[in-house]
This record gives structure tokens, sequence and C-alpha cells, in this order.
């Protein structure tokens, strides 16, 4: 079974790495806890997330799970690879002057596409820096300020509710977070929106309707960022075919995937993979100083991810 942290950066602020929890870890079956300091967790792979005293979540690459210090939670199984994300850790002292106070209040907040390209981008840096010398951590560690700086934008917590509209709120949280979890395991099926529904046990429209309510995307949307997703992680890999792996996560072709890649991060996956595969600074220069217009609306998430 391998590592549970990779760290690739540490500062007197930062911490920055790969997490790894494979599905026979005991971790599965007890709680777990976060240490001294606020983390950010981008899910490489669907998993549901309980914390302590909050509403579940099915965390998925279209938000960021956001960790108080010593916060207790459990993670249940979604999808069969386990759970693995990239992590950052924060100092409270950091974090502070930017939220306004030392914990973020609440357990995720959405993930605009650039900046899951921003992260997998930093990792791939520090992987490549080749020299004690070269400066790459000190170009990451800008990066990942400027990542923090945009994530906490969308941490701020939900206005407060009556008990009523609260218990409604509840309810919707948990019909959203049940078909985001069929979309995470079935993204790459072509099913209607009436069987995504008919899965959860609630009709089209109501399921349609609170979905995007819930979410800020309609079903399809979001089904169609989840396959986005899925190919964004593949271009790492040198033999990718991407007419297969288009197939492969649901899209109806090539140019289809490609057309809808381009609109969500800016350039066809053909370019990205060559960013990606041989990192270069100024490719997360031109992605942390982009002020692209988003076409796509950008997720809020089920259960506030």
């Amino acid at each position: 079974m391998r590592a549970a942290e990779d760290v690739l950066l540490s500062t007197p602020e930062l911490r920055f790495g790969r997490f790894h929890c494979d599905p026979g870890d005991a971790r599965w079956e007890r709680d777990n806890h976060i240490g001294d300091w606020p983390m950010l967790a981008f899910p490489g792979t669907p998993v549901e997330i309980q914390q302590q005293d909050r509403p579940a979540v099915v965390a998925t690459p279209l938000c960021v799970m956001l960790y108080d210090p010593q916060q207790a939670y459990r993670r249940r199984l979604v999808d069969r690879r386990g759970d693995h994300c990239v992590f950052l850790g924060v100092s409270p002292t950091l974090l502070e002057p930017l939220l306004g106070r030392p914990r973020f209040g609440r357990s995720s907040a959405p993930l605009a596409p650039r900046d899951r390209l921003g992260h997998l981008l930093l990792v791939e840096l520090l992987r490549h820096a080749s020299a004690a010398a070269d400066e790459t951590p000190e170009i990451v560690t800008e990066g990942l300020y400027a990542l923090l700086d945009r994530v906490v934008c969308g941490a701020l917590p939900e206005a407060a509710r009556s008990e009523a509209e609260a218990a409604t709120a509840r309810r919707h949280r948990a019909l959203a977070r049940a078909i985001a979890r069929h979309l995470a395991l079935r993204f790459a099926e072509h099913e209607s929106v009436a069987a995504i529904t008919d899965a959860v046990g609630v009709s089209p429209a109501h399921g349609a309707r609170i979905f995007r309510r819930s979410t800020g995307l309609s079903i399809h949307a979001y089904r169609t960022a989840l396959r986005l997703h899925a190919i964004l992680d593949r271009l790492l890999d040198p033999a990718i075919d991407l007419s297969a792996a288009a197939l492969d996560v649901g899209f109806s072709s090539h140019s289809h995937m490609t057309a809808a890649f381009r609109e969500a991060f800016g350039a066809p996956p053909s370019a990205w993979r060559g960013r990606l595969r041989k990192p270069e600074k100024r490719a997360l220069a031109e992605l942390l100083d982009a002020r692209l217009e988003t076409r796509a609306a950008e997720p809020r998430g089920p259960s506030g991810c």
C-alpha cells in the first residue's frame, strides 16, 4: 500500500502535496482528524466526506474540500480507486487575514476550471524540478498564494436560514448529493435525465430543478464537467489516445470532447497535454494571470461544494 502523503513543498506558511487512501486502508473504518493547520483538499477521485456536525458532501474535482484545524471527519467510498487528492495546508496566520478568521466554517467551496488546472500544473512543476537551486519552488509558492486567495473568496459562510428553510435546504442538499454521487460513478454512461433522477427516487422535473439550484449547473452540464476532468487526468499519460479517451469517458466523438474542453479550459486538450507533460513556468503565469470570462457557469456543487 502506498504512502499516505507525498509532500512536494513545505514552507513556514504552506504545505503542499498529494494524499492517498486506498480502498483497503483502515482509515475508511474510523474517524480521521486534520492537524493544527486548516487544510484544502482538491479531489482527484470522487469520495463522500462527512465532517463532524456538517452535512455530508460528495467531493469531486468540481469542488475543493475545506477542513478547519483539528476537524474530525469520515470518508465513504464512492470510487473503487479510493480517496486520492492534492492537499494544501495553510498556516492559520496566513488564512486569517484573507478570511477574517482562522477557520473556514464550512466543508467545501466551488472550484473554477482554471483553478483545477492550476493545482495540477503546480504539482507537475514540482515533480519536474531538477535542482536545489531551481527557482520553481518560489514560483509555485506564489502560485499557491494566488490559488488560495481565489478559493477563499468562495468560502464565505452561507446566510442564516429559518428552521423551516434549513430543513428544506437539508432535503435538497441530500437529493443533490444523491444525484452527484450517481453521476460521479456513472458519468461515462449515456443515461437520460429521467433515468438518473429515477435512480434516486424523484421525478425528472423535481430532480433537475433542485440539482440546478444546488449546484448552479444542469445535470447534463455537471456530467460533462466530470467527463472533462476525467480527460484532464489522463493527459499526463504519454500514450493517451484522445479519440479513444473521449469515447471512454462518455463523449460522442473526439470533436465533441475537444469543443467542450476548449470551452471549459480555454485551449484544446492537445495544447494542455504538452503543457502538463513538460510544465513550464510561463504556462503557470498565463493561467494565474488570465482574466478570461468563463462561458460555462462555474459549479457551486451539492451540499455547498
